[in-house]
């Protein structure tokens, strides 16, 4: 209209977007070292939670698909449920000898501090590379 123009873009209008990828990336660090600390500590209780997680996320599955009405679902839920099932009863005298593995493992990246920074790099990298993607996005979209 009147020959001036208003940039719609602006810090304000993206402050949520820039906020909330901050905290995602400082949670991702945190649950990375808590992660490592959580494994160092009770590996053969970690794994047994991990296998009745599964279990129960896949009875989840199978309740809420019948509850809803939608019978396929609920039938594939029931084949996965068992199979999971089958596979935790299959491994589970074998805990022990993951959860050695396991503390094997975690020794050997505790003695390499190296690894653990690499890791740390990576999660660093990965932050930026999800960085560089939102602003591609945001500028897509205040392209249109």
């Amino acid at each position: 209209g009147d020959g001036t123009t208003t940039d719609s873009t602006s810090f304000d209008d993206y402050s949520g977007l820039i906020y909330s990828s901050l905290i995602a990336g400082a949670f991702s660090i945190i649950f990375s070292s808590l992660s490592l600390f959580v494994m160092s500590c009770c590996p053969k209780l970690l794994i047994k939670i991990s296998l009745l997680f599964s279990l129960v996320c896949s009875l989840l599955v199978v309740i809420s698909a019948f509850a809803y009405g939608n019978i396929i679902a609920g039938m594939f839920g029931v084949v996965f449920f068992a199979l999971s099932l089958c596979y935790a009863c299959m491994v589970w005298k074998r805990i022990p000898f993951a959860a050695a593995n396991l503390n094997t493992g975690l020794t050997a990246v505790k003695g390499n501090a190296g690894v653990i920074v690499v890791a740390y790099c990576i999660i660093v990298a990965s932050y930026v590379y999800l960085c560089v993607w939102m602003v591609a996005l945001v500028g897509v979209y205040d392209k249109e």
